[in-house]
């Protein structure tokens, strides 16, 4: 299989279009798996696991810069949270956070304790309360 061609879900596979890899529904709009309204191929992911190993010894060598990831990956989660009307890139900077605490931590950034955690429940909580339609009870 060539690898710049996406990998399809199954039940999405169609013999035009190939193979999409990760897609969570059948329904157009709703793959969660996206960049840039194209479904992500494998190729993309593997250069991004790729290009995220050098982030570790820069921030090994410099541990200013692993703070300075952090808060520009929150800064990243407003610009989206601010700029699309599509929640799903927020998702991806929710799961990114989740899982870049660990390299913040373990890399002695100067962050709060429970960075990663805190700045999710904002993200999130400011994602809920956008998604919010004025016909829509009062979120207590």
């Amino acid at each position: 299989m060539n690898e710049s061609q996406p990998i399809r879900h199954p039940r999405q596979a169609s013999p035009s279009r190939g193979r999409v890899w990760l897609t969570p529904g059948p329904k157009q709009g709703s793959n969660l798996f996206t960049l840039g309204g194209e479904p992500l191929t494998l190729s993309q992911v593997v250069w991004f696991l790729l290009l995220h190993a050098p982030l570790m010894l820069i921030f090994q060598m410099l541990p200013i810069l692993a703070t300075i990831h952090s808060l520009f990956m929150l800064l990243l989660g407003f610009h989206f949270l601010i700029r699309d009307e599509n929640a799903t890139r927020v998702a991806w900077v929710l799961g990114y956070l989740a899982g870049a605490e660990i390299l913040w931590r373990g890399l002695e950034a100067t962050i709060v304790w429970e960075y990663g955690k805190y700045a999710t429940i904002l993200l999130a909580g400011l994602m809920i309360l956008k998604a919010r339609t004025p016909h829509s009870p009062t979120v207590w």
